[in-house]
């Protein structure tokens, strides 16, 4: 649209100054001719490039949704099956430290149950509000299933990643969302693992991808 109107323009200006004698008919046939040469090259190169701009927005849209968890906004489990292949393979190449944390809502049925599905959904956001505020960019979180997540932390002493675990349980039970049905008040259990061998991890799961060797 905006290529058309600003031939439009090109043309009236042309005609204007065609009629005051600033652009001779010659000229002005000549130039005529030109845009019925030029234009459609123009038009043509101009829709093969939205047409290509918009693929890739497509193709990048379809990226986010195959690594992305649509509730939480975080890395969904199969990314995370994979990427952590890359993480653990650099770690175990520069001998450098690296954590396992794996965390879940306590008791999450009963707030299903007594507050319907959707107070459910806004804990899991909410839980992983907290989880992600706690960690580095470089550290990878994961839903991994329901109300489970995990996360590798590298470069990360088991100390440290206790500290991290520690304030992401205290900041879960200072969490309190308001319902119809009243306040909704969390507890959440976390794991912390420091990888001591760089061999296999296996991930509680009957698919053969969890098994993550280095």
């Amino acid at each position: 649209m905006a290529v058309v109107i600003l031939l439009n323009a090109v043309l009236l200006i042309a005609n204007v100054a065609s009629f005051s004698g600033m652009l001779s008919t010659g000229n002005y046939s000549q130039f005529i001719k030109m845009i019925f040469i030029f234009t459609p090259a123009y038009l043509g190169g101009i829709t093969i490039f939205l047409s290509a701009s918009y693929m890739l927005d497509a193709h990048d849209e379809l990226a986010v949704q195959a690594t992305t968890d649509h509730m939480t906004g975080l890395y969904n489990r199969r990314f995370f099956l994979i990427e952590s292949k890359r993480t653990l393979q650099l770690a175990s190449r520069h001998k450098g430290e690296l954590c396992v944390m794996i965390c879940d809502i306590d008791h999450f049925k009963e707030v299903n149950d007594n507050y319907g599905h959707a107070t459910g959904d806004r804990v899991v956001k909410e839980f992983a509000k907290i989880l992600k505020a706690s960690l580095r960019n470089e550290d990878l979180l994961a839903r991994y299933g329901g109300e489970e997540f995990v996360a590798l932390l590298p470069q990360t002493s088991k100390e440290k990643a206790l500290f991290v675990a520690e304030r992401m349980r205290r900041e879960t039970e200072d969490l309190s969302i308001a319902t119809e049905k009243g306040e909704v008040k969390l507890t959440a259990c976390f794991g912390v693992s420091a990888v001591q061998e760089y061999g296999c991890l296996l991930y509680t799961s009957d698919a053969a991808d969890d098994l993550l060797c280095v």
